[in-house]
């Protein structure tokens, strides 16, 4: 569509294709397709500092050259014999497990997703295996077959770490049913892997009893090396991903948790190199997975603690809301109504003036009364239909994909919104339609209101305003319309 500068006719003939009447709110949602604008750039919020990688890249590092330490420093001893030190291993890593599973499903407020199933179901899946070794260990001591117990919990746990790292951060419509059918994937993948991995081994592997505790022992048959070399490469992919994601998205978590599973992958290096000699020996691959617990532990902390600390901040909120409501905004809706009795322009005015002020406390009232970390597509979602109550406008919402965007993203794009949708109104719009792509991360507002001429200048549009707010978060702000032509207001962020 031109900006003004085509004839009345074309103008009319666009319209009717952004809305046509015949088909209703689904056709128009199926018309508003995303249209190329040159020019149009920018980023969802702050880019990602260049130091987030840093302590990955640390670790990486000094644990590599801890790992090399095996093969090339003889003088050092890599196992030794401590069975309380290795049951104490064994259950903290169980316990540790089992709570950072537990915060994975129900740490976030925005609900449980696909990915964070995987993820949880991970943990917990290497949380019990180390529970079953420990009980194994106390009962039995060295007996029973815990070399198809340790081997097929890890392996299945590392796969469903990677699948998690990479799997869509969509919400299950039924989560109930969500959370059910991970449980069954991840009994069925351990019952076939360790029948898959009992029959490889063929029972348990005889060792000589003159080891060498100072040298690499490559004494492994070949299928348990490549069942190793299978959970090295699983944890290190469920690393990058996991670092990626939290890096990408700002969710400490999930990077704190990529770094612990880097522990991890070399643990499972160490024991490719020195296999672990008995049950009862602690492994230099056993002081890294208790390595791997801390770090788990510290992520699991810090979530709760951000999680005490936002619901603390979210009854502040509401409390403030429930003081605005009852105050503020009742005083205004009394001035309003007042001033609409008077007569002449002054009186116009005072309403006027009483009324925007009445739509930014209520503004104000449902912006503190929602969760701060609420997801733009719920925000947005809500927003339009308070928006299409209070003004009589058909607002219709549409959206694609889960769209990851932070707090300042998230009121910015809110507040557009509204001004896009009272500037619809005052154009005597009767419909609206609203369309969130997440993909680059797009906000389109279109109406079938009167337009006006873009090349003019806009006063009282709030065109400026909105400009502004998009600006703020590294954003720009696009404008089409015309005169009887409606419409269109786009904000992307890339």
């Amino acid at each position: 569509m031109s900006e003004g500068s085509e004839g009345e006719a074309g103008d009319q003939r666009d319209r009717a294709t952004r809305f046509p009447s015949a088909a209703g709110n689904t056709a128009l949602s199926a018309a508003a397709r995303p249209i190329s604008w040159p020019g149009l750039a920018g980023h969802a919020g702050p880019r990602p500092r260049a130091g987030a990688w840093l302590p990955f890249v640390l670790i990486v590092a000094t644990v590599l050259g801890a790992t090399l330490a095996v093969p090339v420093l003889p003088p050092l001893r890599f196992a030794y014999l401590a069975p309380e030190l290795r049951v104490a291993l064994e259950t903290g890593a169980a316990l540790i497990g089992m709570l950072a599973a537990v915060i994975v499903v129900r740490g976030w407020h925005d609900g449980t997703r696909l990915d964070r199933l995987a993820i949880a179901a991970g943990l917990a899946t290497m949380a019990l295996t180390s529970a079953a070794l420990t009980g194994m260990l106390a009962l039995a001591g060295a007996g029973g077959p815990r070399a198809v117990i340790a081997v097929s919990g890890t392996l299945v746990g590392s796969l469903l770490l990677a699948a998690g790292a990479f799997l869509p951060a969509r919400r299950p419509r039924r989560t109930g049913v969500a959370v059910a059918s991970m449980v069954a994937v991840s009994v069925v993948a351990f019952g076939a892997v360790a029948a898959t991995v009992a029959i490889a081994l063929g029972g348990l592997v005889s060792r000589p009893g003159n080891l060498d505790l100072a040298r690499p022992q490559l004494i492994q048959p070949v299928e348990a090396l490549a069942f190793q070399i299978v959970m090295v490469l699983s944890f290190a992919i469920a690393a990058v991903g996991l670092v990626a994601r939290g890096v990408r998205v700002g969710d400490r978590f999930v990077r704190r948790l990529g770094l612990a599973v880097v522990l991890y992958a070399f643990a499972k290096l160490h024991y490719l190199l020195l296999p672990p000699i008995g049950a009862e020996w602690v492994h230099a691959g056993d002081v890294l997975r208790l390595l791997f617990c801390a770090v788990v532990l510290w992520a699991a902390v810090g979530e709760l603690a951000r999680k005490l600390a936002s619901d603390a901040a979210a009854r502040e909120r509401r409390r403030i809301a429930r003081d605005l409501h009852d105050g503020v905004a009742q005083e205004l809706a009394y001035i309003q109504r007042r001033a609409a009795r008077l007569q002449g322009v002054p009186g116009a005015e005072i309403a006027g003036a009483a009324e925007r002020a009445l739509l930014d406390s209520r503004w104000a009232i449902e912006h503190l009364a929602r969760p701060p970390d609420e997801p733009l597509d719920r925000v947005l979602a809500r927003h339009a239909s308070v928006i299409a109550a209070r003004s009589g406008v058909a607002v219709s919402f549409a959206a694609s994909g889960a769209a990851d965007a932070g707090p300042e993203v998230r009121d910015a794009l809110a507040r557009i919104l509204g001004e896009a949708v009272a500037n619809a109104r005052h154009g005597n719009a009767t419909r609206v339609h609203i369309e969130l792509l997440s993909e680059p991360l797009r906000l389109r507002v279109i109406d079938d209101g009167s337009g006006f001429d873009t090349s003019a200048g806009t006063p009282g549009f709030g065109l400026g305003g909105m400009r502004e707010r998009a600006a703020l978060v590294g954003a720009q702000l696009r404008v089409r319309s015309g005169p009887g032509a409606g419409t269109e207001v786009a904000v992307e962020l890339s």
